[in-house]
């Protein structure tokens, strides 16, 4: 029998897609065989992964009801379908007291109507769980991700653009007595656009960070800890603007105490509670210092029921001319029901009030951007076979502004397939 990564037919069927959909699917079958002859052995070490997605939203670029959709783009449907496939490898291997993972997956995004919007996605993660000694250990790792904008933040705006993130990060835990923990760490995080927009809020920018703190350990397994972040971040490809109120750089102090407390066998209680300033290079009037945190509740009363319960405050930098950073509010609530050991329901319902502060125009005394972002979704699995898994979910998405042409409603429902081998 011919090898499939020898097959004519399928060869030219993919040359034909432009290497869309089927390819990340033809990459899972030619591992195929490896892994099914790995399996046996290293179940857990070396896994090939592969899935197939279908989605339809009804609001795709995040307008209001009445917005003309041909001032942006050629056509005047509102709504899409997006068919995803992926693949990809998994390792986890440990030897000793190390243990080594990988993570590689090739996705391709197509869409039926808005098809400027296809793109591919490469994104891996890795790791080394190194240790020194039982007393001694840490992370030494590295990631890369890919998405394409959210439209909800760019304001009636239609571009393709891909946002990259990358992370590289080192840190250490020593404890020689298991109670105290010494913590440290050094991290580089850059995101990239593959647009230069003529807005502000989501330039490119990296910013090194290098942390430092504390944890104590109860014998429950609670812990309590403390930790201390000094980051110096820089705009790339920005240039000192300072009519347009556009930054170069800034640094970023953070402080951070965080309670994981084990109530009981059937409930957890994780708060955070920190504060973070950003300082700006040049330009003063970008500068925030806010508090943020959270309380998560998790209550499980049975082995086959859960319930999470969030509220939290965010802060994050928001540049437009109105404003520098936005504040979010948020109230969420997931319950999750494992119905039998092959089906399981989940749910998530939230509130959301974002603030849009600190406008750098002098003598501006208006309100600012307010918003109100309500969220609902509901996901049914089923996993026939240990390898197999079928998802079919629905989400409902609204948002409410006190500045004209920010409303907007979206509903998402798809169905997904995945392979495990």
């Amino acid at each position: 029998m011919e090898p499939i990564w020898q097959n004519r037919h399928l060869i030219k069927m993919i040359k034909i897609s432009g290497f869309g959909i089927l390819y990340p699917l033809t990459l899972a079958l030619s591992l195929w065989p490896y892994a099914i002859a790995q399996a046996a052995e290293e179940r857990d070490v070396f896994n090939v992964v592969a899935g197939l997605s279908w989605e339809r939203e009804n609001n795709i670029f995040r307008v209001p009801s009445n917005f003309d959709l041909s001032t942006i783009v050629n056509r005047t449907e509102r709504w899409d379908e997006l068919t995803t496939g992926y693949a990809g490898i998994s390792i986890d291997k440990p030897y000793a007291m190390q243990r080594f993972k990988f993570d590689y997956t090739h996705t391709a995004y197509r869409h039926k109507n808005y098809d400027f919007l296809d793109f591919n996605a490469n994104e891996y993660e890795a790791a080394w769980l190194w240790a020194l000694s039982p007393s001694l250990t840490g992370n030494l790792s590295a990631n890369r991700k890919q998405k394409l904008s959210d439209y909800s933040d760019l304001d009636g705006r239609a571009d393709l653009n891909i946002r990259t993130s990358q992370m590289r990060r080192f840190d250490a835990d020593w404890s020689p007595h298991g109670v105290w923990h010494l913590l440290a760490g050094v991290s580089r995080y850059q995101e990239t656009n593959s647009q230069t927009f003529i807005f502000r809020q989501e330039p490119d920018f990296t910013q090194v960070t290098v942390e430092g703190g504390a944890k104590y350990v109860f014998p429950s397994g609670s812990y309590i800890s403390l930790i201390g972040r000094e980051g110096d971040g820089t705009y790339d490809k920005r240039e000192l603007i300072l009519a347009n109120f556009t930054d170069t750089g800034y640094e970023q102090h953070e402080v951070e105490a965080q309670l994981d407390w084990r109530l009981s066998e059937q409930s957890r209680l994780k708060v955070k509670a920190a504060h973070v300033e950003r300082n700006f290079d040049h330009i003063s009037q970008l500068d925030y210092s806010e508090p943020v945190g959270s309380i998560n509740y998790i209550w499980k009363p049975t082995e086959k029921l859960r319930l999470s319960t969030i509220v939290s405050r965010d802060v994050s930098s928001h540049q437009r001319d109105e404003s520098s950073f936005a504040i979010k509010d948020m109230l969420r609530v997931s319950p999750s029901w494992e119905i039998t050991s092959k089906l399981a329901l989940e749910g998530s319902a939230s509130i959301a009030r974002r603030k849009f502060l600190g406008d750098p125009r002098p003598g501006q005394l208006s309100d600012g951007r307010k918003d109100i972002e309500k969220r609902a979704s509901v996901a049914l699995s089923w996993k026939p076979r240990d390898f197999v898994t079928v998802s079919g979910s629905l989400e409902r998405a609204e948002r409410s502004s006190n500045l004209q042409g920010l409303d907007y409603k979206d509903t998402t429902v798809g169905v997904s397939t995945e392979l495990l081998f």
